[in-house]
């Protein structure tokens, strides 16, 4: 899908969800494992302007919540900043993950209203970490609503738990090439999660 295109599609799914409340978990990709970006500076408008408020919660890793709120996101302090912005800006709560963090900690932080959670655990040392950020792994983000109407609110349990299964995932990844790559992580760790009525939505579209 071409960048305009793209676009035209963030807005047609506004458009359909404010006429079907749903609660919505946006996963905005918009940086490759690389780090070149992966969205133009229409969808990036777009996606901050006209879905992210929207949404009943948003999880931008530190690359793309710093796109999204134009600011440097390279610490707890400024995670919890980024958070703030955008659920100022309309969504109902922010998770910023910061796997990218410098340090020997993998730290996540949900901001919801005015409540503040910081989920910490020890940073694996494993390579195979691919797919951390997308399906089916991403289900594990998916279930974090509290309950399945459109009021829906996350759930620092859910939260939590669904960390527990991402680390479990992580952990039992192995090499799927004989190679000291990084090869996919454990996704049958994740497949037993439950996704109730809610609707998720990963940017980029192929």
């Amino acid at each position: 899908m071409n960048q305009q295109a793209l676009s035209s599609f963030i807005w047609s799914v506004a458009d359909f969800l404010r006429g079907h409340p749903t609660p919505l978990v946006v996963d905005p990709v918009m940086v490759s494992a690389s780090g070149a970006a992966l969205l133009e500076r229409s969808a990036i408008a777009a996606l901050r302007d006209v879905l992210i408020p929207l949404a009943t919660l948003v999880t931008p890793n530190l690359d793309e919540a710093e796109m999204l709120v134009g600011e440097t996101v390279r610490d707890v302090d400024a995670m919890e900043r980024a958070g703030r912005v955008l659920v100022a800006r309309g969504a109902t709560a922010a998770l910023i993950k910061g796997g990218h963090l410098v340090g020997d900690a993998a730290i996540d932080v949900l901001v919801h209203g005015d409540n503040v959670s910081v989920f910490t655990h020890r940073r694996l040392d494993k390579r195979h970490t691919h797919g951390t950020s997308r399906p089916p792994l991403r289900r594990s983000s998916r279930s974090v609503t509290s309950s399945t109407g459109p009021s829906s609110r996350p759930s620092t349990g859910c939260i939590a738990r669904s960390r527990l299964r991402r680390r479990s995932a992580v952990g039992m990844g192995r090499s799927t090439t004989g190679l000291n790559n990084n090869s996919p992580v454990a996704h049958a760790t994740e497949c037993v999660v439950g996704v109730g009525s809610s609707f998720t939505l990963t940017l980029p579209v192929a």
